[in-house]
C-alpha cells in the first residue's frame, strides 16, 4: 500500500507530502485548486508522460527555481523516486528504488501497474483517434510489458521513413530504396505487435464485461486496414508479406501526402452501445462516460488478481446520475477489499459529499490554494 507521497516544485506545489493510511483515497476542492495534479504526480510514475501527457519541463512549480521538480512515492515494501533537473541543454530524468538510482522504473511497473481515468476521458469518443488508441495501449501495457516498446519503436521508424521520403526518396535510387526496405522491415514487425495487442485487449474487454452488474452491454473493435488484415489472414508472416509490399507500394503516395498511409498509426477503437445499436460517439455525454466506466471497470476486475495496482479516477463523477454514482462507488468498494496492501484507488471531485458512500473506508483530503489538508489541518 501507499506510505506517502512527497511532491517538491511540481506543478502547483512548492513541497507536499500526503501521509496515507488508507488504500481508498478522496481528494476533494474547488476546481483549479490542484486535484488533479497530485493524480498525475503518481502517473508519471507509469511507463510514458502521465494522464497529462506534458513534456516534463512543463512541470516544474513556475515559482520554484526551474530547475528541479521530484516526486516521492513511499509504499509498504519500497520507495520510488523520480526527479528532473533542467541543464543547460535540456533536462534528464532520475530514477531512483530505494534510494538506489536505476535506468528506469522497470522493476516496479512490473508487479505495480497504473491506470487512470480522467476528466478528459468523458470526451474520449468524441476526440481525435490517437486518444482512443492512448487508451487502448494504457490497458495492452498491463498485459504486455512490452507493448509501449513496441509503440514507441514503431512512432520512431515512421518517423525516420517519413524523413527519407521527404528528403532522399528516389525511385531510382538503389541505395535509398534499400534504406527504406530495411526501415520498412522493422516497421512491420514493431507495427503487427501493436496490432495483435491491441486487438487481444479488444476480445478480452468484450468477452469478459461486467454487464450483469448494470452497465450497458457493449461490443468494441480496432479498425483499420492491417488490424482487418490481421483478423482475415492466420498466418503472420503473410500478414508480413503483405504489410511490407504495401509500405513500398505506398512509398510515393506517403512521400506526397507527408504521412504513414498504412498501419496502426491510422487505427481507430469503436465502441457500440448493444442495447440502444448505436455507436457510442452518438450517445449522450452520461452514456458516453458509463460505457467507458463499465470497460475500465471490467478491464481491472478481470485483471485485479494479478500484481500491484494503483488506479486514478480524477473527477469521475461529472455527467453520472445518482443509480450510476451509486453503483461505481460500490464497486470501488468491492475493489478495494479484496487486498488492501495491493489495491490503492484515488479519487478527485469538488465535494466531499460526492463520495458520502465512501464513508469509513476512504482517507479524505481538501485541497486547497496549493495545500492539502486532513481533518481541517494542514499538511
Amino acid at each position: 500500500m501507499i506510505k506517502n507521497l512527497n511532491l517538491v516544485n511540481f506543478r502547483n506545489y512548492t513541497d507536499e507530502t500526503l501521509n496515507i493510511n488508507k488504500n481508498v483515497v478522496v481528494l476533494y476542492g474547488n476546481n483549479g485548486s490542484g486535484k488533479t495534479n497530485i493524480l498525475e504526480a503518481i502517473s508519471i510514475l507509469a511507463d510514458g508522460k502521465g494522464l497529462k501527457k506534458a513534456t516534463a519541463d512543463c512541470l516544474i512549480n513556475n515559482g520554484a527555481d526551474k530547475k528541479l521538480w521530484q516526486i516521492k512515492l513511499t509504499t509498504s515494501i519500497e520507495q520510488i523516486t523520480v526527479s528532473y533537473i533542467r541543464e543547460t541543454k535540456g533536462g534528464k530524468k532520475i530514477y531512483k528504488i530505494n534510494e538506489e538510482t536505476v535506468k528506469n522504473l522497470n522493476e516496479f511497473r512490473k508487479n505495480t501497474h497504473i491506470v487512470w481515468l480522467t476528466y478528459e476521458s468523458d470526451r474520449l469518443f468524441l476526440q481525435s483517434p490517437a486518444n482512443r488508441r492512448d487508451f487502448i495501449d494504457m490497458l495492452c501495457n498491463v498485459n504486455d510489458p512490452e507493448h509501449i516498446t513496441y509503440t514507441r519503436a514503431y512512432e520512431k521508424l515512421i518517423r525516420e521513413r517519413m524523413t527519407v521520403l521527404k528528403n532522399d526518396y528516389n525511385e531510382q535510387s538503389e541505395e535509398t530504396n534499400k534504406w527504406l526496405d530495411a526501415l520498412e522491415a522493422q516497421i512491420c514487425d514493431a507495427g503487427l505487435k501493436v496490432a495483435q495487442n491491441r486487438i487481444k485487449i479488444t476480445q478480452e474487454l468484450e468477452k469478459r464485461q461486467i454487464t450483469s452488474e448494470n452497465f450497458p452491454k457493449f461490443t468494441n473493435k480496432m479498425t483499420g486496414d492491417l488490424e482487418t488484415e490481421v483478423l482475415m489472414i492466420a498466418n503472420e508472416n503473410n500478414v508480413l508479406d503483405m504489410y511490407r509490399a504495401a509500405l513500398k507500394e505506398r512509398r510515393m503516395k506517403d512521400s506526397i501526402s507527408g504521412m504513414t498511409t498504412l498501419g496502426v498509426n491510422r487505427s481507430d477503437w469503436v465502441v457500440h452501445y448493444v442495447e440502444k445499436d448505436i455507436d457510442a460517439n452518438q450517445c449522450s455525454a452520461g452514456e458516453q462516460k458509463i460505457l467507458l466506466i463499465g470497460i475500465f471497470l471490467s478491464f481491472i476486475k478481470n485483471k485485479v488478481e494479478n500484481n500491484n495496482w494503483i488506479i486514478l479516477l480524477d473527477d469521475i463523477m461529472a455527467h453520472l446520475d445518482e443509480k450510476y454514482t451509486t453503483i461505481l462507488l460500490r464497486h470501488i468498494k468491492e475493489m478495494a477489499k479484496i487486498d488492501h496492501d495491493r489495491i490503492n484507488i484515488w479519487l478527485s471531485g469538488t465535494s466531499r459529499n460526492m463520495f458520502s458512500e465512501l464513508e469509513g473506508q476512504g482517507q479524505y483530503f481538501e485541497v486547497k490554494s496549493s495545500k492539502v489538508s486532513e481533518k481541517g489541518k494542514w499538511l
